[in-house]
């Protein structure tokens, strides 16, 4: 796996199934030295491969390290990212994090190996024209896979999922998606709501 690596706070938190949230706050609280980037105007702190190592060894650890050891074992993975991290007297063993971490972020890999880009930057899923954070916001509406699938019969459940798991990681900026589809509507007569879906179907 490429050091260089970058990932945003979205990416991390997929990787470490967190919430982006919690690792904007471990980020604001430290010892993590983030790369700064610019992105369409907007500075966005970028995360390295060991970094999200680093915070997945300190949530297993959390009981164990003082904040002093919690720097020290940042600083000494930094120097040298191995499978056992030592400083001072102290040796730890992080082999799992490493693994659970490369895992991550090879299936991060192939979620984004699974989208393709229409002509307008939207992401799509991959050998279809449906927009993957469409599917996203309806598993977010409550509907299951098996709904999602006689809505769009051309979609797995695999993809399905894949696409939540994606939106997870890459959220959609601007304008949500509607969390209900038209033919749901109509199925469960809740025509109040088709204004919304209307505009955007």
């Amino acid at each position: 796996m490429a050091e260089t690596q970058r990932l945003t706070a979205a990416e991390a938190a997929f990787v470490l199934n967190e919430l982006p949230k919690a690792v904007r706050k471990a980020l604001d609280e430290g010892p993590i030295e983030a790369t700064v980037i610019r992105r369409r105007g907007v500075s966005v702190r970028m995360l390295e491969r060991v970094d999200v190592i680093y915070l997945y060894a300190a949530s297993l650890l959390k009981e164990e390290l003082t904040p002093t050891s919690r720097q020290e074992l940042y600083h000494a993975m930094k120097r040298k990212l191995s499978r056992h991290v030592g400083f001072g007297r102290i040796r730890i063993d992080i082999a799992d994090a490493v693994d659970v971490v490369d895992q991550r972020l090879a299936r991060l890999a192939e979620l984004k190996g699974r989208v393709d880009f229409s002509d307008d930057g939207e992401r799509m899923i991959k050998g279809t024209d449906i927009e993957v954070h469409r599917i996203a916001a309806l598993l977010d509406g409550g509907m299951t896979a098996e709904e999602i699938s006689k809505d769009y019969p051309g979609l797995s459940r695999d993809q399905v999922e894949a696409a939540r798991e994606f939106a997870a990681a890459y959220p959609k900026p601007g304008r949500p998606y509607p969390k209900t589809t038209f033919k749901r509507l109509l199925r469960t007569s809740r025509l109040h709501e088709l204004d919304d879906v209307l505009a955007d179907e």
